[in-house]
């Protein structure tokens, strides 16, 4: 389906983010589709640029496979040892700082470029100008990505809360001048500075999400059939038996108003 987009609007390269969750706990899928993609894209003659967000918290032979295949990751990490263990701990409450560490040292090693998504809670707030320090210090990041924490998923069990506007607005001032010294940019999601946009939401970027249950949306949000948001915001789905991919196109074009 992304191929025929691809040939009838003319498009110049065969785009791919894989997103999740954690997308490669899904690897064989990945594999496939990276390998798949590349077909097409090489039959419509046009470059193949896949993307990913990850927590990078993988085993070293999967670490060196993304680094051959993947052209951009964004990976999670929120700071020094102590501040990634403590909020990005493993399944099993696990230290996770060594392994992502060794993830980003295997990216740089293939010559993968990166950035590193850092969540910020109350509590880390103050510390924001410390952490991009120590990105910039210890990795090579082409970005660093800062994002006030969102109140869904695990932070609703764990009591974690968001910071308030002013005190994320100013600690990233100051997070701005450290990084700007290392010659590395800051990326706001909310605040798209390097292109004019209606809206910071995704949806006005009439690009389209698959959700593992094959329902086609819009809106991460709306992440499988029975999200409270799928009315909103799906407008179609994949016929796995028949190989397609349905679109409602009535759903598409009053999606296309929201932005």
């Amino acid at each position: 389906y992304q191929a025929e987009v691809i040939c009838r609007e003319k498009l110049s390269r065969f785009g791919l983010n894989y997103f999740g969750g954690e997308p490669f706990l899904a690897w064989d899928l990945v594999q496939f589709s990276d390998s798949r993609g590349r077909e097409l894209a090489a039959e419509l003659e046009v470059p193949f640029y896949s993307t990913c967000t990850t927590n990078a918290f993988m085993s070293e032979q999967k670490a060196r496979w993304v680094g051959r295949h993947l052209s951009f990751v964004l990976v999670s990490l929120d700071g020094p040892a102590e501040l990634q263990n403590h909020y990005r701990p493993s399944r099993t409450g696990g230290e996770t700082h060594k392994v992502v560490v060794r993830s980003l040292r295997i990216f740089e090693e293939a010559g993968l470029p990166y950035a590193l998504r850092c969540s910020v809670d109350t509590d880390m707030v103050d510390r924001l100008p410390e952490i991009v320090d120590y990105f910039c210090r210890e990795f090579k990041p082409r970005k660093i990505n800062l994002e006030p924490l969102v109140m869904q998923g695990r932070c609703l069990q764990t009591g974690l809360q968001r910071p308030t506007a002013a005190a994320f607005v100013n600690a990233v001032v100051m997070a701005g001048k450290i990084v700007r010294e290392h010659g590395v940019e800051l990326k706001l999601f909310t605040a798209q500075t390097e292109h004019l946009a209606q809206s910071p939401c995704g949806v006005a970027d009439d690009s389209f999400v698959v959700c593992p249950d094959g329902l086609v949306t819009v809106c991460y949000n709306a992440s499988h059939r029975g999200s409270p948001h799928a009315d909103a915001y799906a407008i179609g789905e994949v016929d796995v038996i028949g190989k397609t991919v349905r679109i409602d196109q009535t759903k598409l074009e009053k999606v296309r108003t929201y932005g």
